[in-house]
């Protein structure tokens, strides 16, 4: 869906991280259709685009892991812990969440892995 959005836009180029399959691998859902089939079939925008992946995975794919990891580690601020279901959630740690403000900072978040 993003690379429709971005096909349609007229973008240029477009460089992303973390890959389909990765997600996949690691309990997102995902439509397995790659970005550069998206861009080749939207040959009657009339304009090129420059598809570029797995640029800076390394930083991007820990931000997926956390959720349907039981090893995956919690963004920053947050902490692992026991679920009722017997597995284990990362939840908000307070002192994190006060410094932060009710909404946090994404930027802070990703700097922590």
């Amino acid at each position: 869906m993003c690379a429709s959005a971005i096909r349609w836009s007229g973008f240029k180029e477009f460089i992303y991280g973390t890959s389909i399959d990765t997600l996949i691998k690691n309990g997102w859902g995902q439509t397995r259709i790659p970005s550069h089939e998206i861009v080749e079939h939207g040959w009657s925008f009339g304009t090129g685009v420059s598809v570029m992946g797995n640029v800076g995975s390394e930083f991007t794919d820990p931000l997926y892991m956390w959720q349907y990891r039981e090893d995956g580690p919690c963004p920053k601020g947050c902490s692992r812990t026991k679920s009722s279901g017997g597995g284990s959630i990362c939840s908000e740690t307070k002192k994190e969440s006060e410094r932060l403000g009710d909404e946090g900072s994404f930027i802070e978040q990703a700097q922590g892995y």
